[in-house]
């Protein structure tokens, strides 16, 4: 369970434009038409989807880091309903449930203009939405790399393995550059064994012996 409790933390009401995803096809986030940027964990996802849906209206808990306009979630109240809180990530040894979106997955090469910087739960940029609704997903440093070109407007290449399922496209990015004739190669971001919690906060790298 989430040690915050809901009830304290400021409220926001918007209404749902459409959801954001991991590259494993989780939902782990949505934008609300006025353009806010809602971030939830990805074992809220099956929970989100199922009472959900674009052009609902929702109020939602949660608290503003201080690096980005965005809101991490902590509850997310449709209507009367009752809202959905976090409840903290599943038990390890729990068994996997069965995915519940048809996917397909392809490497794929796209270019496009930068529509919106997405983020973590912490604030901290971590890819990118096109003009095409593409989600681009970048690995932890890469975006320190990209010395401030990755703002809104500019042009965004990428190469990578590309999932598309119900909820949209999210390609994780293997090569980045602003065009497909000028990328350059980027360390691909560790995936543990997947148990709920964020992928990026488990990895780091061994010096050589």
């Amino acid at each position: 369970m989430h040690w915050i409790d809901p009830a304290s933390l400021p409220e926001t009401k918007g209404m749902v434009d459409r959801f954001l995803q991991n590259p494993h096809g989780e939902a782990d986030g949505m934008l609300l038409t006025d353009g806010t940027e809602i971030h939830f964990p990805p074992h809220m996802s099956r929970h989100v989807l199922a009472a959900v849906k674009p052009g609902a209206g929702v109020a939602v808990r949660g608290v503003r880091p201080r690096a980005a306009n965005m809101i991490a979630a902590v509850s997310i109240q449709v209507g009367d309903a009752e809202p959905i809180v976090d409840q903290g990530p599943p038990d390890a040894d729990a068994p996997a449930k069965p995915g519940h979106k048809a996917e397909t997955r392809e490497l794929k090469d796209i270019e496009g203009v930068v529509k919106m910087i997405l983020h973590g739960p912490h604030g901290e940029t971590c890819g990118a939405i096109l003009e095409d609704s593409t989600i681009v997903r970048l690995p932890p440093g890469e975006v320190a790399a990209m010395h401030g070109h990755l703002a809104v407007g500019n042009k965004l290449a990428a190469r990578g393995e590309c999932m598309t399922n119900a909820v949209g496209a999210v390609l994780t990015a293997r090569w980045v550059g602003s065009s497909l004739f000028a990328l350059h190669q980027v360390e691909p971001a560790a995936h543990p064994k997947h148990s709920g919690a964020s992928h990026d906060e488990h990895t780091k790298h061994r010096p050589a012996a």
